[in-house]
């Protein structure tokens, strides 16, 4: 991300995560975005790597082997991955979305929107370490035993470390995300009645709805590759389900108010046209003195009615709604991929 988006990503309101914590931190670092997301991921497998090179396999009293890899290895990089992917994707949907919202000429209508988002965002975090917290304890042993202060060990602190932190990041990142597309229909609904033959004047929405949901299908879709490292437990399934649900309503929420719009408006015209055929086509039937120019009035009349009938009430086209269903397909086709290379993995090692 370049040094003008994110001038202009702190000047208009994006309800709330311009004045984040996470952003803050992405805006002073001279790296993209994406970087940062990777820097995180980093740093917290380099935290590992450290802690294995002091305190020896952190988990050799009960190894599970996947490969190479143990479980526990596998299972922080994957929190680590989903950290820093949070992190990354939150910014960029943030910052994608600045554009989109001057096309609109929404900026404007979101502004005062903020502070009750960014209070909506402590809240979600603290929700996000409180569900983190169970995850953790419920899939990992180490860390179980660490959280009911059965035993101190530094395989489960790091267990309970990076689930806490994916989940931190990866329930703020969803709220902000969809405070703001929520804000954006609120927004967009309110306009005046649109005329049914220009839905693309809100092809922006579909950008920018479709860009979310691809990103969070990402998210779910990475998150979903430790139902083939654990061979999935209910957690497990619930945060992905969470994860696509994030997605898919990000995808929907910023149409509702301009379907229901666009609907509306394009029921009334085609309404107020047909009532200009049935006049026009009785005084042609009748033959009185306004027939010839009803006649020459109605086969334009009948084609304007058929682009009305055609227009959509949508602000996406049909390519459009068959990209997202592919993006929902990502989080199983990421479960189907990884279980297929543990499957290959262990015949080659075998």
């Amino acid at each position: 991300m370049t040094a003008c988006a994110r001038a202009e990503l702190q000047a208009d309101s994006t309800v709330g995560w311009a004045r984040s914590l996470e952003w803050r931190v992405v805006q002073r670092l001279p790296l993209p975005a994406w970087a940062v997301g990777l820097l995180l991921t980093g740093l917290m497998l380099g935290l590992y790597a450290l802690v294995e090179l002091v305190a020896g396999p952190l988990d050799a009293d009960d190894v599970i082997m996947i490969g190479p890899f143990t479980d526990s290895q596998l299972g922080f990089a994957l929190s680590a991955a989903v950290a820093g992917y949070a992190l990354a994707a939150g910014a960029a949907i943030a910052a994608g979305n600045t554009a989109d919202l001057d096309a609109l000429r929404l900026a404007g209508a979101l502004e005062g929107l903020d502070e009750p988002t960014l209070r909506g965002g402590r809240v979600a975090g603290v929700a996000g370490l409180a569900s983190g917290l169970l995850f953790t304890a419920s899939i990992d042993p180490p860390a179980r035993d660490l959280l009911l202060l059965r035993a101190w060990n530094p395989d489960g602190l790091l267990s309970v470390l990076a689930i806490a932190i994916a989940f931190w990041l990866a329930t703020r990142a969803a709220w902000f995300t969809l405070s703001q597309l929520s804000a954006v229909a609120r927004a967009a609904g309110a306009f005046p009645a649109p005329d049914p033959l220009e839905s693309e004047r809100f092809e922006p929405l579909g950008r920018m709805a479709l860009r979310a949901a691809l990103l969070w299908a990402g998210a779910a879709a990475l998150a979903s590759l430790s139902i083939a490292i654990t061979e999935g437990s209910f957690a497990e399934l619930t945060a992905s389900a969470f994860l696509i649900a994030v997605a898919a309503g990000a995808f929907l929420i910023p149409m509702r108010g301009v379907h229901r719009n666009l609907r509306t408006a394009k029921r009334a015209e085609i309404a107020r046209v047909r009532q200009e055929i049935r006049r026009d086509r009785e005084a042609v039937a009748a033959l009185g003195p306004g027939a010839a120019e009803a006649a020459q009035r109605l086969p334009g009349l009948l084609a304007f009615e058929a682009r009305l009938d055609r227009a959509r009430e949508w602000p996406f086209d049909a390519a459009t709604l068959r990209r997202f269903g592919i993006v929902l397909l990502l989080p199983l086709l990421s479960w189907l991929g990884g279980a297929l290379v543990e499957r290959v993995v262990d015949a080659v090692l075998d």
